[in-house]
């Protein structure tokens, strides 16, 4: 496994979709932090799941923190 290809990889993604994965981790702060972290658990999932789909080359949409 070569770290440096997997590093140079992350930041691409990152960059090339960084409005999405910035404003869905904002939100399911808000979200997290508004409710008690009483859905902490449900919206942080859905955050794993855009982030997985953005990974895989799929078109993740902001609605998949809910």
């Amino acid at each position: 496994m070569d770290l440096g290809k997997n590093i140079q990889q992350s930041i691409e993604i990152y960059k090339n979709n960084f409005a999405t994965i910035f404003l869905a981790s904002l939100v399911a702060g808000l979200v997290a932090g508004f409710t008690f972290m009483i859905l902490l658990g449900p919206v942080f999932a859905g955050l794993s799941i855009l982030i997985l789909k953005i990974i895989r080359g799929e078109k993740g949409d902001f609605n998949e923190i809910f």
